[in-house]
């Protein structure tokens, strides 16, 4: 099992990357988000999605990681958790149109 540091470290680097394409966007894919150019381009895929899948999957992953150590997740965490099941359940979403 991973450290929440080395967890939080690909993350950092995942996220800065993700926001080179989706700079302002707090919650990306959300219902009232403007889609980056491409976004879909044809299919589900590419390294926008790529990077929004792994950013979700990261933010879950730090926080079971923080829970287990017995720590409480901030409410911001708890939200960020959240938004990062919304973000794979509507990538998912799309692989099944």
């Amino acid at each position: 099992m991973r450290t929440a540091k080395e967890v939080a470290e690909e993350l950092a680097a995942v996220r800065a990357r993700r926001k080179q394409f989706m700079p302002t966007q707090s919650e990306p894919l959300g219902e009232d988000s403007p889609q980056p150019a491409g976004f879909w381009p044809g299919a589900p895929g590419g390294e926008v999605t790529a990077l929004l899948q792994r950013e979700a999957e990261l933010v879950i992953e730090h926080a079971d990681v923080t829970r287990r150590s017995g720590t409480a997740l901030s409410d911001g965490e708890e939200e960020d958790v959240a938004a990062a099941r919304r973000i794979l359940s509507r990538i998912a979403e799309r692989r099944r149109e």
